[in-house]
C-alpha cells in the first residue's frame, strides 16, 4: 500500500484550480534522514525534496524504498 505525500516546492499545501483535476503521482523514497526527517523522492527523472510533515497518512517513519503516492503543487 502506498503512503500519500502531498507536496509542494514551498512546503505548502495549496489548492490547485477547482476545475482542475488532481493528478496523484507515484514515486519511490531514494534517500531519507530519520534524524532530519527529510529525504528525496525520485520522480521520472527528477530528485523532490519530501518532508515528513508533507505526509498526510502518518502509520509508519519513512524509508528508503517506499513507494508514496503524491500531489505537485504551485509555488505563486
Amino acid at each position: 500500500m502506498a503512503t500519500e505525500v502531498r507536496y509542494d516546492y514551498a512546503n505548502q499545501v495549496r489548492p490547485v484550480a477547482t476545475n482542475a483535476p488532481v493528478v496523484k503521482l507515484t514515486a519511490r523514497i531514494v534517500e531519507w534522514s530519520a534524524v532530519k526527517g527529510y529525504g528525496f523522492i525520485s520522480f521520472e527523472k527528477h530528485r523532490i525534496f519530501v518532508h515528513q510533515r508533507d505526509f498526510v497518512v502518518k502509520h509508519k517513519r519513512p524509508e528508503v524504498g517506499d513507494v508514496i503516492q503524491f500531489v505537485l503543487g504551485r509555488d505563486d
